[in-house]
């Protein structure tokens, strides 16, 4: 199946900032066709690359890939177009493909400390990441952070 990634066309539900992203995960997983699971590997890969981590807050990835936006705030100036809604998942989908990747090593999820605040209020605990298993993509993807810039 062909998602218009190799010739850039745009009648696909990839945005060019995604494809970018998607030819590196496809280069290092060539058999991966799965739209949606191309899909949130690359809001994971665009989550990681934004933050510039190895690793993506579980919670951010979740809220930029499903109808439920729990942690990002929207004023009037910031609605969702028609194609961001048609690329939303649902909740149960969006973990359903999360669970999928995982069982695939493709993903794996990571429990993290994370410190807030500096001293003296510092406030440090557990949460929750999600990562590649393959670094080399991890690497690939925040090396091309200049070029997904150019794209955005």
């Amino acid at each position: 199946m062909n998602f218009g990634i190799e010739n850039g066309s745009a009648s696909d539900n990839f945005d060019y900032y995604d494809r970018i992203v998607i030819r590196i995960i496809k280069k290092h997983y060539p058999d991966l066709s799965n739209q949606k699971e191309l899909q949130l590997l690359a809001g994971l890969g665009c989550t990681m690359k934004d933050f510039n981590w190895t690793v993506a807050d579980a919670i951010e990835v979740e809220a930029r890939m499903t109808q439920n936006l729990p942690i990002l705030e929207f004023n009037d100036d910031d609605k969702l177009g028609d194609k961001e809604i048609e690329r939303k998942l649902v909740p149960n989908e969006y973990k359903d493909i999360l669970s999928n990747l995982i069982s695939k090593n493709i993903v794996q999820e990571k429990m993290l400390f994370t410190t807030y605040g500096s001293p003296p209020d510092t406030l440090i605990k557990y949460e929750h990441y999600l990562a590649f298993t393959n670094e080399d993509m991890t690497d690939e993807i925040l090396a091309n952070s200049e070029a997904l810039e150019h794209a955005a």
